[in-house]
């Protein structure tokens, strides 16, 4: 690290004349050090060598050119990834605060912060005041809340369960930002409230975005008129409310003051994704599907998965699916792509499959998902253990959920503990891609 140092020293004093050049090589070496996960070092290199040449630049009066926003952007994203490594609340803490003190030296610096770094920093930011107190420096700061912008903020309001905010910003930004993205974003935002919290409801008046920045809240001098979308929502629930918001862009009875893009599959995709988190049954699921199919959105192997998922524990009513329609969809949609790539992966009906193993996990039936993994094998599948990890999650997911309610749990299947066994083995013998097993020796039996 001296030597290291040392030489930066010498960097600097042989370039100090040629500002462009500092830059652009501290930029490098961040960067560098970012990309393999050198956080620490990469924070000692920016406080021993920039810090100082804005204290200097201050001292002077004089503008800080040098650092610029690339440096505090590649040391930002830095720790934004260090965090997503981290598992316990200090230590995702930790690097909050170490954020939130380089985001205080920029501010002091008065470098103006750019699309990129909002983007970061909402993708950090645990709490709604914070999301909002960034949202209002950014205006204050005349930064353009773009597309790429709303939706980190939609997003992060999702990851902390805060749909009401999430509702209230979209509406605020939506006269200018109407892209079939940014409509995504906030179903996006919806399924991942769901997910954190099957019953938490819109709730217009409670918006922590809305008691923060008030109803006079002005973008870029335009007062904000017309929040329809929050109205419309208040008062359901996150699946409730995601399932109204593709009414809405399909504007099937719903009569709206303006235009909505058409949804595609990533929207359908997400309204599946936060209706398996809500009370819903087959019936509701294969109504969605089939409204997508007359959409002519393909049976993208996603989309059926997280439709599958909608079914809870009722094994029965998706196989009944499976083989009423949705089967031949997705080998129309499997054989589209095929034709499109130089070779077939099965991906889509890989997908679909997994989801049928999640559905046997939720109905404690390994007997059924054991002739599931034959058929697979049959299709030209490949199986692996992610088939297996999908049966145990739907399990997992149903013993949590009957202890939760306090009922009493589906009575398991005859030999189920040696069916189970059984579908582990079939589930990891034919993954020849797992590098877990590159070591392992290989016997030939001849007969």
């Amino acid at each position: 690290v001296e030597r290291v140092k040392h030489l930066l020293r010498e960097f600097s004093r042989s370039y100090r004349s040629q500002p462009k050049v500092q830059s652009q090589a501290f930029s490098s070496f961040l960067h560098t050090l970012v990309q393999a996960d050198e956080i620490e070092a990469a924070q000692v290199v920016f406080e021993t060598f920039l810090v100082p040449e804005i204290v200097k630049a201050l001292d002077s009066g004089v503008q800080v050119r040098f650092p610029n926003i690339r440096h505090f952007n590649i040391l930002l994203n830095g720790l934004r990834n260090a965090m997503s490594r981290k598992k316990t609340l200090a230590e995702k803490q930790e690097i909050r605060d170490d954020s939130s003190r380089l985001y205080r030296t920029m501010m002091k610096a008065k470098i103006k912060p750019d699309e990129y770094t909002l983007t970061i920093l909402m993708g950090m930011a645990d709490s709604s005041t914070e999301i909002v107190k960034l949202l209002r420096t950014a205006v204050d700061k005349g930064v353009d809340v773009t597309p790429v912008v709303l939706r980190s903020m939609l997003a992060a309001c999702g990851e902390i369960n805060d749909p009401d905010s999430a509702c209230w910003l979209f509406d605020s930004f939506r006269q200018e930002l109407s892209d079939a993205k940014t409509w995504n974003a906030l179903v996006g935002a919806l399924a991942a409230s769901a997910a954190l919290d099957s019953y938490t409801k819109v709730k217009s008046k409670s918006s922590e975005a809305a008691v923060s920045l008030g109803e006079d809240f002005a973008v870029v001098g335009k007062p904000v008129q017309c929040r329809s979308i929050t109205t419309i929502l208040d008062g359901r629930t996150s699946s409730q409310a995601a399932l109204m918001v593709l009414n809405i862009m399909n504007r099937n009875n719903v009569d709206m003051p303006f235009r909505t893009p058409r949804p595609n599959t990533q929207t359908y995709c997400l309204v599946a994704s936060a209706m398996q988190h809500g009370e819903t049954d087959s019936i509701v699921a294969q109504e969605l599907f089939w409204n997508a199919t007359n959409a002519n959105i393909p049976a993208d192997g996603r989309f059926v998965n997280a439709i599958f998922r909608c079914f809870g524990p009722d094994i029965e009513g998706a196989l009944k699916a499976w083989k009423g329609g949705v089967r031949q969809a997705c080998l129309a949609a499997e054989q589209k792509a095929s034709s499109n790539s130089k070779r077939s992966t099965a991906k889509n009906l890989l997908a679909a499959y997994q989801g049928l193993l999640y559905v046997c996990g939720r109905a404690l039936r390994p007997d059924i998902a054991l002739r599931l993994v034959y058929a697979m094998n049959k299709e030209g599948v490949q199986v692996n253990e992610m088939a297996l990890q999908c049966f145990l999650a739907g399990k997992r997911k149903e013993l949590a959920d009957a202890e939760n309610d306090a009922s009493p749990t589906k009575r398991p299947v005859a030999f189920g503990e040696q069916i189970e066994a059984l579908l582990s083995v079939e589930c990891t013998k034919y993954d020849t891609k797992d590098k877990r097993r590159e070591s392992d020796k290989r016997v030939r039996i001849i007969l």
